[in-house]
């Protein structure tokens, strides 16, 4: 008996102690980016759309995983989408944050926002997370957006704002950051647009 309320015991300490998976943020993202198209020789002006999506410790603040999503039409006017792992660097000071993040198109992205208590759909209530930032979204030399034949060099102003709908649908349901993945997908896809 006494081993079993030892272990029993032991049991309660590891559901306490067990680490939060924390909470998804989904969030909105639309560039505007002027750049030259060394192909072409031209000025080209693209509209980068799509969805930052971040799985934040609830502890720590510290970003678990993220992704980016971006949709468009490539060169034959084809939807397509491209989603891939960032591994942004998340700075907090007060009541205010910044996001910077290189992805593997060579991109460089960094936005600044005010955080504010927001209901984003977890049972403790409201979170102190950044409902929108804005900020700068940078190719330095020759990158691709959606267009694989364009080779850009430019910049331009982003956006970022929290999609409290899909927000709080994945923590409602206690989805991972993979099943927010897999609903963007899905609805992308029900959309028209093809994996790039």
């Amino acid at each position: 008996m006494r081993t079993l309320k030892t272990w029993l015991v032991v049991m309660v300490l590891l559901a306490v102690c067990t680490p939060s998976f924390g909470y998804v943020l989904v969030y909105n993202t639309l560039s505007r980016v002027k750049a030259v198209d060394s192909v072409a020789e031209t000025i080209s002006r693209v509209a980068v759309r799509g969805y930052l999506i971040l799985d934040i410790n609830d502890t720590s603040s510290d970003v678990n995983d993220a992704y980016f999503m971006i949709y468009g039409k490539d060169s034959e006017a084809i939807k397509v989408y491209t989603l891939e792992g960032l591994d942004p660097v998340l700075t907090i000071d007060g009541l205010y944050q910044s996001i910077y993040t290189e992805t593997g198109e060579g991109w460089y992205v960094t936005v600044v926002g005010r955080r504010t208590y927001k209901d984003i759909g977890i049972a403790a209530g409201k979170q102190l997370v950044s409902y929108s930032m804005t900020g700068n979204f940078i190719i330095p030399d020759g990158g691709v957006v959606i267009k694989t034949d364009e080779f850009l060099t430019g910049s331009g102003a982003i956006s970022v704002s929290l999609n409290s709908t899909k927000t709080k649908t994945a923590n409602l349901a206690s989805d991972s950051v993979y099943d927010a993945i897999d609903d963007l997908v899905a609805a992308i896809e029900a959309a028209g647009y093809f994996a790039q």
